[in-house]
């Protein structure tokens, strides 16, 4: 019923040579992609070969940047939307007369610049965070160092001496209307900052103008300001230092920190950004050229100063003191972070977990936006 097929000696090397031969001959199309790829690689010259796995990281670093640079530009405008009054409703904001009188010392400034160096911290910052939409909000950074001096007002009322209903009645009606005009501000609330200042040439709070140093300012002026009816600002927030005591000590240090660093050079280099990646790097190519010091690194500085950052103990092998030589074991303080690989967008809310290594129940509150422009008044007093 079946045929039986007798395969004589060398008849299975024919067929296996008319496969090959039929396989050679297909259209690449039906040749699987990896063999293809293998082919391909194989008949590359031995240069080509040894050029392919050198520069494919960086292609695909470069493809990833670019990435990164086009969702940035197209999620510019929802972040405008987030600091416009006209969608309060769905981001919720608050006015800088009611935010200022609340700001105490080690509060967080959060800024957004509208020049093109500010642009590229915060693109630069996106790409480190890996696409997080928190990085790309703030291009600056300062700390409040003075709280605001306010007008201090008198009771409208006493209970003391007898009033009569209808008076004290009075009195309650005219302290409620009152209380939506918020108290006089003094003197304004300050901030230390490392800014170049060129824009507005905004005086400090002893009425010197500073260029490209670290500087103490009124906040109001540094984020209110404008150039030729241009804010330099377009993006404004804060947030407050929680779970920390400011003890008369801690105080001290915080004085000392800023008769220190006032004056100080600011670090404008446009490779700085190479720093927030790679800051071994920046230390090799010597781009400082002096004690110069960035925005975001102060502030980091600053905290670990005051002891907002906590230091960290390790033990190690460090040289006996006396002259006899060898070494001792010693706990020897370190950095969970060095302050340089700090960028702006690290003191954005969300992103500071992992970098700044806070004291044991110290951290940041969540972000207060503040619109750049103030809102009409049936919105300001609406219910």
């Amino acid at each position: 019923m079946f045929r039986k097929t007798i395969l004589r000696p060398g008849h299975a090397g024919i067929a296996a040579q008319r496969l090959e031969t039929c396989l050679t001959d297909l259209p690449t199309n039906y040749i699987p992609f990896r063999r293809r790829v293998i082919r391909r690689v194989r008949s590359w010259p031995w240069w080509k070969k040894l050029l392919y796995p050198i520069t494919a990281p960086f292609v695909a670093f470069g493809a990833y940047v670019g990435v990164c640079t086009f969702i940035h530009k197209q999620h510019r405008p929802v972040l405008d939307d987030m600091f416009d009054w006209n969608h309060a409703d769905e981001y919720p904001m608050e006015e800088w007369s009611k935010v200022e009188p609340t700001l105490r010392e080690g509060d967080i400034v959060l800024l957004m610049g509208t020049g093109s160096m500010s642009w590229k911290i915060c693109n630069t910052a996106f790409v480190i965070s890996r696409l997080k939409a928190g990085s790309i909000r703030y291009s600056h950074v300062g700390v409040v160092v003075q709280p605001a001096e306010m007008e201090s007002r008198p009771l409208l009322f006493s209970r003391s001496g007898g009033s009569s209903k209808s008076a004290y009645k009075k009195e309650v009606i005219a302290r409620a209307s009152a209380s939506h005009e918020p108290p006089k501000v003094l003197k304004g609330a300050l901030m230390l900052e490392a800014v170049d200042n060129k824009d507005i040439n905004c005086p400090d709070w002893q009425g010197n103008v500073r260029h490209d140093s670290v500087q103490v300012v009124e906040i109001s002026k540094r984020a209110f300001g404008s150039q030729d009816d241009r804010p330099c600002y377009h993006r404004f927030a804060v947030r407050r230092l929680q779970g920390f005591e400011w003890t008369p000590d801690r105080r001290d240090q915080l004085r000392r920190f800023i008769d220190e660093h006032v004056g100080q050079t600011m670090d404008k280099s446009p490779k700085l950004m190479i720093a927030f990646m790679f800051p071994s790097l920046y230390d090799w190519l010597k781009v400082r050229t002096s004690n110069e010091i960035s925005c975001s690194e102060l502030i980091a500085d600053l905290y670990k100063a005051v002891g907002v950052i906590q230091k960290r103990v390790q033990r190690a092998q460090v040289p006996n003191e006396a002259k006899t030589g060898g070494f001792t074991i010693a706990e020897v303080p370190f950095d969970h972070r060095r302050s340089l690989e700090i960028s702006p967008a690290h003191f954005a809310e969300g992103l500071e977990k992992g970098v700044l290594d806070f004291a044991p129940g110290v951290g940041l509150g969540p972000e207060v936006r503040i619109p750049m422009v103030q809102p009409p008044k049936e919105k300001l007093y609406a219910a």
